[in-house]
């Protein structure tokens, strides 16, 4: 026990000699002499001192502030006392606490006089002193809230027999265990302890933090960790682990408070019958004491919501924290705060790995010779510090530890509803906007904007910042667990199972979702394997994979492989030939992906009458069909990149189309005229159509249209002169054109961007733009100078 002070020596020595006396072994601290050694002297003396204690006694007396090293080391204690987890308990020697907290008394006196000090030093080191005062002050103030004994009016013998009890208590509850490779924990954790060590944090008695995150994230590692630095602060602490399980047993909930009501009473043999006469008994125990109180692993939120019911019980100051998978676990009434555990940095990713596979956080081997190694292992494990501590402990991927806490999660959904929407975003939605996926799965019988929400508050996924989803790899190693063998799955992600069904023709009427790359099966062929491994003798790197003996790759599969498929929704193709006729193939597609697309048309019999989005980019389209075609559930058609496109098929049919992308359709000559008769078109792109000449004047009847891009279309001759019809164009790229005037005229009140670069002779007529226009990019458009 560290003994820090500035009394003088009689009630230290009383004190030191009594804990001596209970068995505690004491180092004293702080003495009047320290004004004339080195601050370094003092820094490392007080460093290991407290790194060898368990607990530091500062006695704080009238004139603990006069000096300024006194202030120091208050500081650093405070910033010790977290990194090697010492519980720290004030004595306040004849002195009021509130004093320290409201800088009042002697202890205000003290800090005027630094202050008036400082005005006389350097004016450039002003900034210097003035952060120095700021750390006294916050100091004294936090010291005043910690969980402290008060020396008033009585003998100081009788005073030190009740620190002795006190620290006798304190010390015999053991600190949870906590693995000692904890990388990255203090950075964690730091929001959390603050909050414990926030008195005013809640406006009432006591105070509930939710700590959610993915299965594996490390919540209870944080809840143990900010649990053992405070728990010395409170009357009463009590971690309940593993409450998910124990409430699933039989009387679970009662086992939960009898744990709680043993440690309020100190008795382990409370008696209890039934769950209400348990909360008519805790309430009882709690006797308006300072709790803190851990509920790790919690997915019902009945036992939180009847303790709060117990607020009134509880002493000011007490904390909550509830661990848990479910964001939404409690009703916002409560009052409670959120905290979301995030992933760890990239450098502690890599240190934990290190430590785990090669027993070093620093280990130069792995940083050199694995390097491109390393940081595939941890990209795929996206900072989660299970699956890192996994995976740097064997030589393959032992995906069931790690698989089953993201199952956890999963089976904690309420419905089918939420757990079939998270195996499509698994499999096929990855890393795509979330408009565009909500477009698609609505479409198909999901309430998908509420099931996705509800998908985070279960931190099974999250959005990014530029509005897409992502879910942790070992979201599609749980989707096929399901069932082995491929063509009776609901969900072929895996291009080699795809692969194998097709080939082998022997998907059901289960799939709904296939993904096939060619490209992919071509690279595993000459690996030999299904998944390309990159091993070494530290261990595995990639992702979860299986072994395929010699076979013949196809470079081509029959379109009766898809006879059976009459549920297929889904279809994820790049560079996939069909051969067949397509009479059979299946009806009920909502999204056709089909990348490098081989055929010069569309057959007419493709049945795409239910399709939501047409995504064939890097085609070999020269037109996209024969005649009329009637869509009415197409929303999005995008052929950009078709370099052999040519002309766009009659739009009449496709009254409910959205999204009209034809970027780098090099040889495309003309857009249909029937162009205008797209009601609902708000995004229409052209870019880079170089051998467009001609935009039709039909555009001008497109009411919804917002974005419009012709950048990049240098060979345009004629332009749509009534543009200004365009009452909802927001957007307007125009760059690169060339022989026309794009002087504004009427759209000026409204423009928001405007660039322009370039100089040449006017060429066209006037051209008129709607007051709704938000950005104009014309830049090298060969303006007239009176432009």
């Amino acid at each position: 026990i560290l003994i820090w002070t500035y009394t003088g020596k009689n009630f230290t020595n009383q004190l030191s000699r009594a804990l001596n006396q209970a068995g505690f072994r004491t180092f004293e601290g702080g003495d009047d002499n320290n004004e004339s050694r080195r601050e370094a002297e003092i820094n490392s003396e007080l460093f290991k001192a407290i790194q060898d204690s368990k607990m530091c006694i500062i006695v704080f007396s009238q004139n603990y502030a006069s000096p300024s090293w006194c202030l120091d080391q208050l500081v650093s204690i405070l910033e010790y006392k977290m990194k090697f987890a010492c519980m720290i308990l004030p004595i306040f020697y004849h002195v009021d606490p509130s004093n320290l907290r409201k800088h009042k008394g002697s202890f205000g006196e003290a800090l005027n006089r630094h202050e008036e000090k400082f005005k006389c030093e350097r004016v450039d080191e002003k900034e210097y002193w003035e952060d120095k005062l700021k750390k006294w002050k916050d100091a004294l103030s936090q010291a005043a809230d910690l969980a402290g004994m008060v020396l008033e009016n009585q003998h100081e013998s009788t005073f030190i027999k009740k620190v002795i009890n006190v620290i006798s208590t304190r010390l015999s509850r053991p600190a949870l265990y906590i693995a000692s490779c904890s990388i990255g924990i203090h950075r964690r954790a730091r929001p959390i302890n603050s909050w414990v060590q926030d008195d005013g944090s809640n406006n009432s008695n006591i105070g509930i933090l939710l700590v959610c995150g993915i299965g594996g994230i490390g919540k209870t590692t944080l809840a143990k960790f900010v649990y053992n630095l405070n728990f010395g602060y409170f009357e009463i602490s009590c971690f309940l682990p593993n409450i998910r399980e124990t409430s699933k047993l039989p009387n679970g909930l009662i086992a939960l408070q009898k744990q709680l009501l043993s440690i309020l009473l100190k008795n382990e043999k409370a008696k209890i019958s039934s769950v209400d006469e348990g909360i008519i008994k805790i309430r009882n125990a709690l006797c308006y004491r300072k709790v803190l109180l851990v509920l790790d692993d919690v997915d019902e939120p009945d036992l939180v919501e009847a303790i709060f019911d117990m607020k009134d019980w509880f002493g000011f100051g007490s904390k909550i924290i509830v661990t848990t998978r479910h964001k939404s676990l409690l009703r916002p009434q409560l009052g409670h705060e959120v905290h979301e555990v995030g992933i760890l940095y990239t450098i502690e990713a890599n240190e934990l790995y290190n430590f785990h596979a090669f027993g070093n956080v620093n280990n130069q081997i792995s940083k050199d010779y694995y390097k491109e190694y390393l940081e595939e292992v941890i990209e795929w494990c996206r900072g989660l510090p299970l699956a890192l501590q996994v995976i740097g402990k064997l030589r393959e991927i032992p995906t069931n530890e790690i698989v089953e806490k993201l199952r956890l999660s999963y089976e904690l959904l309420e419905d089918d509803h939420d757990q079939n929407l998270f195996l499509h975003l698994c499999c096929f939605f990855v890393g795509m906007k979330k408009d565009f996926v909500v477009r698609i799965l609505d479409k198909c019988d999901f309430y998908t904007l509420v099931g996705i929400q509800n998908l985070i508050d279960r931190s099974l996924v999250t959005i990014e910042f530029v509005n897409e989803i992502t879910i942790h790899q070992y979201g599609k190693r749980y989707c096929s667990e399901a069932t082995v063998d491929p063509g009776k799955r609901t969900r072929l992600w895996h291009h080699t199972d795809s692969y194998n069904v097709l080939t082998g023709k022997t998907g059901t009427e289960r799939v709904q979702g296939m993904v096939l790359d060619m490209r992919m099966i071509k690279k595993y062929k000459c690996s030999g394997s299904l998944i390309p491994l990159k091993q070494s003798p530290i261990g595995f790197f990639t992702a979860w994979s299986s072994k395929v003996g010699n076979f013949s790759l196809q470079d081509h599969v029959r379109t009766d492989a898809f006879e059976k498929m009459h549920k297929l929704k889904f279809l994820q193709f790049n560079k996939v030939k069909v051969n067949g006729s397509y009479k059979n193939f299946p009806k009920g597609l909502r999204w056709l992906c089909w990348s490098g697309f081989p055929e010069e048309c569309i057959p007419n019999e493709f049945p795409m009458g239910n399709v939501v989005s047409i995504d064939m980019r890097y085609s070999c389209l020269k037109q996209l069909w024969n005649g009329y075609k009637f869509l009415r559930y197409l929303e999005i058609l995008d052929l950009s990149h078709s370099t052999e496109l040519i002309t766009t098929p009659d739009f009449s049919g496709l009254t409910n189309l959205e999204k009209l992308i034809l970027e780098q359709c090099t040889k495309l000559i003309n857009v249909h005229n029937t162009v205008g008769c797209l009601q609902k078109l708000m995004i229409l792109n052209l870019k880079d159509c170089h051998k467009l000449k001609i935009l039709p004047d039909s555009i001008c009847e497109l009411k919804c249209l917002e974005t419009l891009n012709i950048s990049g279309c240098s060979n345009i001759e004629y332009l749509p002169t009534e543009l200004d019809k365009l009452t909802s164009l927001k957007e307007l790229y125009a760059d690169g054109i060339s022989m026309i005037n794009l002087e504004a005229q009427t759209w000026y009140s409204s423009l928001w961007a405007w660039a322009w670069k370039g100089r040449g002779p006017l060429l066209s007529p006037k051209i008129h733009f709607p007051k709704s226009l938000h950005v104009l990019n014309i830049a090298k458009c060969n303006l007239s100078p009176d432009a």
